[in-house]
């Protein structure tokens, strides 16, 4: 598939904790009950060190510092991580993700000074004023207005990435006003693929929000506005209904894996090289009653990708903590097993799903 020096995006994940409550990430259920699949882990910077060495950063031109359920600042030395990989080569782009809700002002500061642009940060603000917390559970807008004008005014590169849900597309314009007021580059308003049931592959109405003890508190729904709904739920209805089901789809569509053209690797805050996020959260599934699952959907559909994963990349021999770089990218799971699963002619057959729905085009297409 490819080796250490072929790659030239690195997706890092610091940790798994995370300050808010967000109803649609898998750190929580609904928002609500720690998810106990989910180890509450961080990286540290002996740990970047020696799993990310200079010689291998030589090589690679973008870093993304995002999560898959956690806040990178939540990490404990974060700021002396970003320093490592910013210094290591003058050519990398690092792009970090946040909340915003963390951290006190001068951590802001010093890190508008690590970064070297265009090296900027990614806040996630979705709304303005208390109409953000809706999503951004327990965050405070005051504190990520203090902490975005901290970093902009020291000279931090940033931008505004705003989820689009029903409760917060009449803020669109305001944002964008306040987002020139306060120095962002720019504003990117998401389509959020999240309402969607990926185990059964259908779309839903709303996604049930929880409160610590798992009693339901209130609903998220997606957009009103055709402008800002993603349209992977239709997508998936319709495709379903050609092919007579959505497994029939899956086996139907070619994969050009995006991770294999673009060179990216996604490295977990337990260690775990995999390339991508849809693969990450293949190690954060458990079985319930004989089930796989999955925030408490099932999940069976990924059951053969799981498989796989665990046999050939599983939680020794996917360990960047326990074996180098170069030895992971070339055991069984990269080098063959994968690669070999997107030509299988069925999902029974060992055709990767989760490749065949995140990458999988028709021949027409």
């Amino acid at each position: 598939m490819y080796n250490e020096y072929d790659i030239r995006r690195l997706h890092l994940e610091l940790t798994t904790k995370c300050n808010a409550a967000c109803p649609q990430c898998a750190r929580r259920i609904n928002g609500g009950p720690i998810n106990k699949n989910i180890p509450l882990v961080e990286l540290t910077l002996s740990e970047i060190r020696a799993i990310l060495p200079v010689r291998f950063l030589e090589n690679v031109e973008s870093i993304i510092i995002c999560g898959l359920c956690g806040d990178p600042c939540m990490a404990s030395e974060a700021l002396e991580i970003i320093d490592y990989l910013q210094t290591a080569t003058q050519k990398i782009n690092i792009t970090v993700c946040t909340n915003g809700s963390l951290r006190q002002e001068d951590w802001w500061i010093n890190l508008a000074g690590i970064l070297h642009k265009p090296s900027s940060v990614i806040f996630g603000i979705d709304g303005i004023g208390d109409t953000n917390q809706i999503y951004r559970r327990n965050t405070s807008w005051d504190i990520i207005m203090r902490n975005t004008r901290a970093f902009i005014n020291a000279g931090g590169l940033a931008f505004w990435e705003f989820i689009v849900f029903e409760h917060n597309e009449h803020q669109l314009q305001d944002s964008v006003q306040l987002s020139k007021q306060l120095g962002f580059s720019g504003i990117k308003f998401i389509e959020t693929e999240r309402f969607v049931n990926y185990g059964a592959l259908v779309p839903i109405e709303f996604t049930p929000i929880f409160n610590e003890a798992g009693i339901q508190i209130g609903q998220l729904r997606p957009p009103q506005s055709n402008d800002h709904q993603n349209p992977i739920g239709a997508y998936l209805q319709k495709a379903a209904n050609e092919f007579g089901s959505i497994e029939n789809y899956l086996n139907s569509v070619e994969i050009n894996c995006t991770a294999f053209e673009t060179r990216e690797l996604l490295v977990t805050a337990q260690g775990f090289a995999v390339p991508c996020c849809w693969f990450g959260h293949l190690y954060y599934m458990g079985y319930e009653n004989g089930t796989l699952t999955y925030l408490g959907d099932d999940y069976t559909l990924y059951e053969g990708d799981r498989n796989l994963l665990l046999k050939y990349n599983g939680y020794e021999a996917g360990n960047l903590k326990k074996n180098p770089v170069g030895k992971v990218l070339s055991n069984e799971f990269f080098s063959k097993t994968l690669e070999e699963s997107w030509k299988k002619k069925k999902i029974t057959c060992g055709k990767s799903a989760i490749c065949s729905l995140m990458c999988g085009r028709l021949s027409d297409q």
